[in-house]
């Protein structure tokens, strides 16, 4: 029987050079690694052509042809079983048949890992064109990670299903991981000259400074008009509170001894530990999507702890 040996993922996390949330500081903006920012300049109408610039990066697909043909989806996922609720992406498109599903993923967990894994399959299965000689679109999912992990250097990664010769079995399913952490790594120890444009827009997307947005955007009419917007978003006071309680809650899963971007094991004082720090995020009304990205629990865990409040 052929055996499965290391993953990526039972590599080491490092948050060094995260972005961190906290309180908004003068000559700063919002930056997209939080949840309710990313909705805002991702989800927004109006809006679409930040998306369409962010998968133009990481595709072969253009900024232009995106923009005339991209539609924005909905991204909550279609239920197979009654125990799965509220399953909803973060923000899911189609191009022509292919979906693109874009994740912001802040927590390094196994759970995160595998919901993930889950919305990419099933979009695919989604995406099926019943009748077609070509039954099945392309569908690409994108993972900002805001993380890395020790000893692996890389921005992007691409990860295809192939075997041990490297042989594709499909070129229609492709997720790609671009750790942020690694990103912010390479610009603080050789400097903006030596970034990508695909870089310096991502750097526009995640970094606070609105200083440190204009040089990475310097030229860039779209990254000039996102960092306007994000600068007008970041005064918005409905979406402050939203950022304020997002960050608070994260603080308040550390000060009680669980950090979301780590998983340490289900022994039953992390997992108490969980269930209080999800018990007063529902007491809060915080989203449901939103408490179980922080605190790594399933959405149906969530929602019995809910029913026992």
């Amino acid at each position: 029987m052929y055996k499965i040996d290391k993953t990526v993922y039972d590599d080491k996390v490092t948050r060094k050079y995260a972005v961190k949330l906290g309180k908004l500081k003068k000559g700063e903006k919002l930056s997209i690694v939080s949840d309710a920012m990313f909705k805002s300049m991702f989800q927004t109408h109006g809006k679409e052509k930040y998306a369409c610039y962010l998968i133009s990066q990481f595709t072969d697909y253009s900024y232009e042809d995106l923009l005339e043909n991209i539609s924005i989806v909905k991204n909550e996922l279609d239920k197979e079983n009654a125990y799965k609720k509220g399953l909803r992406c973060d923000f899911v498109a189609d191009i022509r048949g292919t979906k693109i599903n874009v994740e912001m993923n802040n927590n390094s967990g196994y759970q995160t890992r595998d919901r993930n894994i889950d919305y990419a399959f099933r979009l695919y299965s989604s995406n099926a064109n019943r009748g077609s000689s070509d039954n099945y679109g392309t569908t690409i999912q994108i993972n900002l990670d805001n993380y890395a992990f020790v000893g692996n250097k890389k921005i992007v990664d691409i990860y295809t299903l192939q075997n041990d010769d490297n042989k594709k079995l499909t070129n229609k399913f492709m997720v790609i991981h671009i750790y942020l952490a690694n990103l912010r790594e390479k610009w603080y120890t050789y400097g903006i000259e030596n970034l990508t444009d695909a870089e310096k827009a991502l750097l526009v997307f995640i970094e606070p400074s609105i200083a440190d947005s204009y040089e990475f955007g310097k030229g860039n009419d779209i990254m000039e008009e996102f960092i306007k917007d994000a600068i007008k978003a970041s005064k918005n006071e409905i979406l402050l509170e939203a950022y304020d309680k997002e960050w608070a809650l994260k603080d308040e899963g550390k000060r009680e001894g669980y950090d979301s971007g780590y998983d340490s094991g289900f022994d039953d004082g992390i997992e108490q530990t969980k269930i209080e720090m999800v018990r007063n995020m529902l007491k809060e009304n915080a989203n449901i999507d939103f408490i179980s990205k922080v605190s790594g629990l399933s959405i149906e865990k969530i929602e019995e702890i809910k029913n026992n409040i």
